[in-house]
């Protein structure tokens, strides 16, 4: 991040400089053209400025909701970015691949959960919020002696 820093400093700079000579120039007329070559480099300076801190804030939104969204297949392009560019991407990668990580333990262990819950003689019904059934094992359906049901409410 350090060189994202120094590229906007360096661009601002020279967004200065273009307008102080600008301001230098300015009121005279047999400098025209060079009003409108400055004005133009502004616009130019500008414009570049302003997509540059877009192009880290659309990627940054990328990270962000792919992993609300659980989308692990996110790809971020190193190869014709630059430097600053491709350590941000690096930095995204391995939080992806953490965040990945993380969600397939989750559901190991979720899994290994079930398997237990399963194997267990005593009847267990789990119910997330009102009346979603998270769990049942087969001796709870005995029990009930009813079919699987995703909802409270429905037994």
């Amino acid at each position: 991040m350090k060189s994202f820093s120094v590229n906007i400093i360096i661009r601002v700079a020279l967004l200065l400089l273009t307008m102080s000579g600008l301001a230098f120039i300015f009121g005279r007329m047999e400098l025209f053209f060079n009003h409108i070559i400055l004005v133009t480099l502004l616009i130019f300076q500008v414009y570049e400025l302003i997509r540059y801190v877009h192009r880290t804030n659309r990627e940054l939104a990328k990270l962000l909701l792919s992993i609300r969204n659980n989308d692990f297949t996110v790809s971020f392009n190193t190869m014709k970015q630059d430097r600053q560019f491709r350590e941000l991407h690096d930095a995204f990668r391995e939080i992806m691949h953490a965040y990945q990580d993380v969600k397939i333990e989750k559901e190991a262990q979720y899994e290994y959960l079930r398997l237990i819950v399963r194997h267990i003689k005593v009847g267990i019904i789990s119910v997330k919020g009102q009346d979603e059934i998270a769990l049942m094992n087969q001796p709870a359906l005995d029990t009930l002696q009813t079919g699987t049901y995703h909802y409270w409410h429905n037994l």
